[in-house]
């Protein structure tokens, strides 16, 4: 076997075989001696070496090392000391408003108020009402049924016009078609948007000023005419 202690294994390797190991004992023994061969024995024995020396002076102090890794904190501190009251701190801002309570108990009733206004004058009931005018309906339109309102229209001598009528059509219905038209003397100075009956629902009547009477939305099933409204 060739033993080589011209270099350490050991310098670069942390797992040995036979060879290795022995090439680094090799390689100590020629440090430890001093020789140029592990083979080459000392030329003192162990117990030929002098005593010890005395102490010699102490060596400069050496670069400082690299900082260590922190250490773990340490345990929390006894509590000091309580400390004297400090000045009273700045109002803080006003806070969110809390959600509403549950309502209280009711109170005692309070005392009657006075009384209102009176009101507009109604309709003198005494004042009996023109005849009934028959509604010319448009195409396809009809009376409801035997039993059922007729469409007419009749006014007061107040200028109260009062329309009455269930109708129904035979064929589809068509956005703002004409049902039919108001005679001259029962025509309302403006516009007017109206919600009568209607089968299954309700109806959007307009009433224009030359009288017409438009079904703006409803049931060709059924259409109430029953609305009131002033000339004036």
């Amino acid at each position: 076997m060739n033993i080589n202690d011209s270099v350490n294994p050991a310098d670069t390797r942390t797992t040995l075989n036979l060879i290795q190991t022995l090439n680094t004992i090799a390689f100590m023994l020629r440090k430890i001696t001093g020789q140029s061969s592990w083979k080459i024995p000392p030329p003192l024995a162990l117990t030929q070496l002098p005593a010890k020396g005395d102490t010699g002076d102490t060596g400069a102090a050496g670069t400082q090392g690299i900082q260590g890794i922190k250490g773990d904190s340490g345990a929390t501190g006894a509590a000091g000391v309580q400390g004297l009251k400090g000045d009273t701190g700045d109002t803080g801002a006003t806070g969110a408003t809390g959600a509403t309570g549950a309502q209280g108990i009711q109170g005692t009733k309070g005392d009657t108020g006075d009384t209102g206004a009176t009101g507009a004058a109604g309709i003198n009931a005494d004042a009996a009402p023109g005849a009934w005018q028959t509604l010319s309906l448009t195409t396809n339109w009809s009376n409801y049924a035997t039993g059922y309102t007729t469409a007419q229209c009749r006014k007061y001598a107040s200028g109260l016009v009062e329309v009455k009528g269930v109708i129904k059509k035979s064929s589809a219905l068509v956005a703002n078609e004409i049902i039919c038209t108001l005679p001259e003397g029962y025509r309302p100075t403006e516009a007017m948007l109206l919600v009568t009956w209607a089968s299954g629902g309700t109806s959007r009547i307009t009433v224009e000023t030359g009288g017409i009477i438009r079904l703006a939305s409803g049931n060709n099933g059924g259409v109430g005419l029953s609305f009131f409204f002033g000339l004036n």
